[in-house]
């Protein structure tokens, strides 16, 4: 097996320290995290049936259920039908959880952009004069990653 840091990069840190909160109290990491560790250590993990709540309307008006109800992940309202999801609807609930499955993280990366500001101001300045629009760092950047596949792909 890769190492964790092989796997999640500059976020191994985070997964070890998930991982070892995982290991004092399983429940205490969040489901898709749980069900992660879960795999790696060989625990049987139950899979739920696909079902959603469907709050009955009150003298026919629509309701939409409060946000203290949104909240209580599978947790049926009071007087609510469970119907079973069927259809394409079922398919992309498939999805949405499979992709719960796949461990993620955010890295950050600081970059010094003195120069960047720099150029962009002199490249203003002359556009300006043109009477063309200002360019912003999205064109800068977009120019780069243009640059970078063109070295790449040939």
């Amino acid at each position: 097996m890769k190492s964790l840091e092989a796997i999640f990069g500059p976020n191994s840190a985070l997964v070890e320290e998930l991982y070892e909160q995982y290991k004092q109290q399983a429940d205490s990491v969040p489901p898709h995290w749980k069900k992660y560790f879960d795999e790696l250590n060989g625990v049987e993990t139950e899979s739920k049936p696909v079902t959603t709540a469907v709050a009955k309307p009150v003298n026919g008006a629509t309701t939409k259920p409060s946000p203290a109800v949104e909240d209580k992940v599978g947790e049926a309202p009071k007087n609510a039908e469970l119907i079973k999801i069927k259809g394409v609807a079922t398919k992309i609930v498939e999805n949405m959880d499979a992709s719960l499955d796949v461990p993620t993280a955010t890295s950050l990366r600081v970059l010094p952009v003195k120069m960047m500001i720099e150029d962009r101001t002199i490249i203003n300045r002359h556009l300006v004069k043109r009477n063309e629009p200002k360019a912003s760092f999205t064109h800068f950047i977009s120019w780069a990653v243009i640059q970078a596949i063109k070295e790449f792909s040939t």
